[in-house]
């Protein structure tokens, strides 16, 4: 049997995650005749199948998720505060880092800065939130630039 036909809506939609997503999905077979409004209305139900396909996009196997491969000495966290800067890079988060992460929902994560935000690895995600909010963290799980300020 054929697949119905999906087609991206404008260009935007064509490089977005949530259509690299979309494919996967049909070309895979997790999701017949996926496009981007069933998408998005699955990952926001989150079951199972929901679960276990984007980990297996994103690549995270038995061990579990983890950060985006390859990123090594690349800026993770970036730190302003009172006009101090700190940096840390992918292969040396701090512990409270790599902790929020290990605790928090990462297919959640995961699917927020792919499918509602379009994160991609080479952005930076600004956050002047609470420190101890985990959402913007996740963007670490695609591979983007987390730099969080104290709002001034």
């Amino acid at each position: 049997m054929i697949a119905d036909a999906w087609h991206p809506a404008d260009e935007r939609m064509a490089a977005s995650a949530l259509a690299v997503f979309v494919e996967w999905l049909r070309a895979s077979g997790r999701m017949h005749g996926a496009e981007p409004a069933r998408v998005l209305e699955w990952a926001r139900a989150r079951s199972p199948e929901f679960d276990a396909a984007m980990a297996a996009f994103m690549g995270w196997g038995a061990s579990g998720p983890h950060l985006c491969p390859g990123r090594g000495l690349r800026e993770a966290v970036v730190e302003v505060r009172d006009g101090v800067r700190r940096v840390w890079t992918y292969d040396a988060l701090p512990a409270d880092v790599m902790a929020a992460l290990a605790a928090a929902d990462a297919v959640g994560l995961a699917a927020f800065h792919l499918l509602e935000r379009g994160t991609r690895p080479d952005d930076v995600v600004a956050w002047s939130g609470a420190a101890e909010d985990v959402v913007p963290l996740g963007a670490l799980l695609v591979g983007a630039t987390v730099v969080v300020t104290d709002g001034s």
